[in-house]
Formats: C-alpha cells, structure tokens, sequence
C-alpha cells in the first residue's frame, strides 16, 4: 500500500504560449508553464500556472488540472479541466477571482520524450484562449530507484 505512489511511472513538464481575452479591450498574450503526472494511459493530474499581459490588465493564474487522454498512433486528442484562482492587477487595481475551464487540444509527439499541443479554451474570467504548448515527458520511475535503494540497504 505505501509503494503505490510511487508506482506512477511517467510525467510532464510543459511550456506554452497563448493569446487569450484576459483583459478588457482587445488581446492578452500570455506564457505558461504546466507539470504533472500520469496515473494511467489515460489521465493526468498537474498544476498550470500563466502569466498574461495587456496595455489594460495583468493577469496570474493558478490552477489544478485533470486532463483525460485519448491516445492514437503517435499522438492524443485530450480534455484538459482547470480549476484555480486569477490576479488581475493594472497601476489602479489588484483582483482576485474564482478560475475555472475546460481545454480541448491534440498532443503531436515528436520522438519518444517531446510532443507539441495546440489547444483552445474557454472559461471564467478568460472567456477564451488558443495556444501552442511544447512538453517533455519524464519517464524515470522512481519505483525503480526505490528498489535499487532497498537492494543496497539489504545486501550489507
């Protein structure tokens, strides 16, 4: 039971860029930074954290996502829920709102560790966004270090 969690064998770390309505007159452009891990061949569990800038408004997310995988040959179409909070701050204001949303992308693998993501989403307060994300996976399984330890420990 204590070693499940560390039976998780793979996960993630991403670097994204987006346009988004994170602001009250025209575009925001924004960058992000997204990591996780792979419970199954199917979902994921992580934390998103996006910095947008506009000449009106500012903006800080931070979320927790739940993504949903449907793997096909060499790539995924994936649902992708956030949930968080949102800094808005201009010279006059500083505001902090409720985060919520649903993506919707197709993850292009490019070799065995790195893949490429365009996704759209929609939710509260961003009303929309549409960007490119560039991942790694990480495969190391640290329940492979945590065997070798014990082997080590036992053998003297």
């Amino acid at each position: 039971m204590a070693g499940s969690l560390w039976a998780i064998d793979s996960g993630f770390i991403e670097l994204g860029f987006e346009t988004n309505a994170n602001t009250t007159k025209g575009l925001a452009m924004g960058v992000n930074t997204s990591f996780g891990m792979n419970l199954d061949r199917h979902w994921s569990v992580g934390m998103k954290n996006s910095f947008s800038y506009s000449e009106i408004v500012n903006t800080l997310e931070s979320a927790l996502l739940l993504r949903w995988n449907l793997p096909f040959n060499n790539s995924a179409f994936f649902y992708q829920a956030e949930m968080g909070a949102t800094v808005l701050f201009n010279n006059d204001i500083n505001k902090i709102s409720f985060m919520a949303g649903l993506a919707v992308g197709w993850r292009f693998n490019l070799g065995k560790n790195f893949y490429i993501a365009p996704l759209v989403r929609g939710g509260y307060p961003f009303v929309w966004g549409a960007g490119l994300t560039v991942g790694i996976y990480l495969n190391e399984k640290p329940s492979d270090v945590l065997d070798e330890t014990l082997e080590n420990t036992y053998r003297r």
